[in-house]
């Protein structure tokens, strides 16, 4: 793979990111890029889009739409088989295939719980991809067991028992 592709998409992200920052809706900075498990594809995050590229033939090779228009995408990990779970500013989670673009599952935390009252700041798959970790250090961590996408486990930081 040569770099030089690596630069030109780069720099074609950089172009349409500063394209959506002209509208009239407030973007907030945090369009970033992720490699694919196995470094063919980047995932872009754009506003409440993920758009999938292939590095070595610089095209498009899915979008992946929220449909989310008041809360923004805070976070993203891809794991090893292919899915990609988003994080949003309302603390919500959602898991979408990354080959076709279509919605698995919204993770959702009960009402009581003290996980999530707040943006979520990191997500994280385990190396197999069984759990998925969602959470923010001032109150704790959620831990998803993605078999079936039920809540396996709450892990509260010291903040958040206070």
């Amino acid at each position: 793979m040569k770099i030089q592709h690596i630069l030109t998409i780069l720099i074609t992200m950089i172009f349409v990111c500063s394209l959506s920052t002209t509208s009239a809706q407030p973007i907030p900075q945090r369009e970033w890029l992720v490699w694919s498990p196995d470094g063919t594809q980047i995932a872009t995050v754009l506003s409440e889009e993920v758009v999938i590229w292939d590095v070595a033939t610089q095209s498009i090779l899915q979008r992946i739409q929220t449909f989310r228009p008041d809360d923004h995408i805070v976070q993203l990990e891809w794991s090893l088989d292919n899915r990609i779970a988003l994080a949003f500013t309302d603390s919500s989670v959602g898991i979408w295939n990354s080959n076709d673009g279509k919605l698995i599952t919204w993770l959702e935390i009960e009402q009581d719980s003290h996980v999530h009252q707040e943006s979520i700041s990191t997500l994280a798959w385990s190396p197999d991809g069984r759990f998925l970790v969602s959470g923010a250090f001032a109150e704790g961590y959620a831990v998803w067991d993605t078999q079936d996408y039920s809540l396996y486990n709450q892990v509260y930081t010291y903040t958040a028992r206070d």
